[in-house]
């Protein structure tokens, strides 16, 4: 009696191979969580970006603005870009002296994680301050650079406080019921108008 036929049998050892082949792309690829405390900011928001890697790993870490700027970003981690396995890497933390505050202009824009068990070799870009460095060429450069790197992106969308109904400019003067200008009671409640 034959259990197999041939169709069956090459269906079974293509199903052996591509296990065995994504057990191998898993061991050699590095997997994390990047994300942002939300996904649309307001002008003048700041910006907090959450890494958690599942196992130790060298990143660089984008952040595309809305005119395409890539502005690098280091992590206050174990080393120059080392994450531990496990760990959770918030920036800016409470023990960096910086603020990443969203700003003109508006748009889609991203983060970008680089992930990968290798050195990171030297990456050129211009100092801006506070661990943040304006990158030539941007995301390009890098993947160029790091082409074997695991790659995470997440968007978020930003707006400025006029696209969300915010007015710069002091509100007029309450008007009553007859047309003229009324008091301005503030912020009470209608038990301490009384």
């Amino acid at each position: 009696m034959k259990i197999f036929t041939k169709s069956s049998q090459f269906l079974v050892l293509l199903f052996i191979l591509i296990f065995l082949a994504s057990l191998s792309l898993a061991s050699q690829g590095i997997n994390l969580k990047v994300s942002t405390d939300k996904k649309e900011y307001v002008e003048g928001e700041e910006l907090f970006i959450t890494i958690i890697p599942e196992k130790n790993c060298n990143v660089v870490l984008l952040y595309i603005t809305a005119s395409g700027d890539a502005v690098r970003i280091l992590l206050d981690g174990d080393g120059p870009g080392t994450l531990k396995a496990g760990k959770t890497y918030r920036t800016p933390a409470a023990s960096e002296n910086r603020e990443l505050s969203i700003s003109a202009p508006f748009g889609k824009e991203k983060v970008i994680v680089y992930a990968t068990d290798k050195a990171l070799p030297a990456i050129a870009g211009e100092d801006l301050g506070d661990g943040l460095f304006m990158i030539p060429g941007g995301e390009k450069a890098i993947d160029k650079l790091l082409p074997d790197a695991s790659k995470f992106i997440w968007e978020l969308e930003t707006f400025s406080k006029e696209q969300r109904g915010f007015s710069r400019s002091k509100p007029e003067s309450p008007i009553d019921m007859t047309g003229a200008a009324g008091r301005d009671l503030g912020s009470k409640t209608a038990d301490e108008i009384k």
